[in-house]
């Protein structure tokens, strides 16, 4: 039997990653208080510390949510030796499809200089997330951590090529310059 969950709850924590996304693009993550975050997102402050302990915490959970999403749509919990280069596409399309969603904020939050924090947030739980998937395909004389290091550093560095300039790196080659960097081709 599943648990019902609350449709406020599940408002008041959309609310809240919208909000604190908003501001991340207005400005850097330690400039912005809990105060400006509840503001922006219509949200009493006693609510936000009903969900949330702080504003890293805040940033974690969006992060995560974010990321499970993109992570389910792949299906990069179901890889194996066989899909894994396949799955490992359809990661990098569903995540350009995430960034495209509101380009303006992701541009600001992925390329401003001033939102390291964030970044790095961001490239650790996606760091864990393909760790996870490719200790799950066992090559053999590679490290897992070395292996998932290098597709996500490469992964972050061509979604923000497709940022910086979508004419000239639109979503279909990024992916096939992927899908020949993986496939060797």
């Amino acid at each position: 039997m599943s648990e019902k969950v609350d449709l406020r709850i599940i408002k008041t924590k959309r609310n809240l990653y919208e909000g604190l996304a908003q501001l991340l693009a207005e400005r850097p993550y330690e400039s912005i208080k809990i105060k400006d975050i509840c503001d922006k997102s219509l949200v009493n402050r006693s609510t936000f510390y009903d969900h949330y302990s702080s504003k890293q915490e805040l940033l974690d959970a969006m992060i995560s949510e974010r990321l499970k999403n993109i992570t389910e749509e792949s299906e990069l919990k179901n890889i194996n030796h066989e899909n894994y280069k396949e799955k490992f596409l359809v990661y990098i399309e569903k995540a350009i499809d995430f960034v495209d969603l509101d380009v303006n904020i992701n541009k600001e939050i992925l390329l401003n200089g001033n939102n390291i924090i964030v970044k790095n947030v961001i490239f650790d739980s996606i760091l864990k997330n393909v760790e996870n998937a490719i200790s799950k395909i066992k090559i053999s004389n590679v490290s897992t951590e070395a292996l998932a290091r290098f597709y996500v550093s490469g992964f972050s560095e061509i979604i923000c090529m497709h940022l910086e300039n979508p004419q000239k790196y639109p979503k279909e080659v990024i992916i096939d310059f992927c899908d020949r960097i993986i496939n060797k081709r």
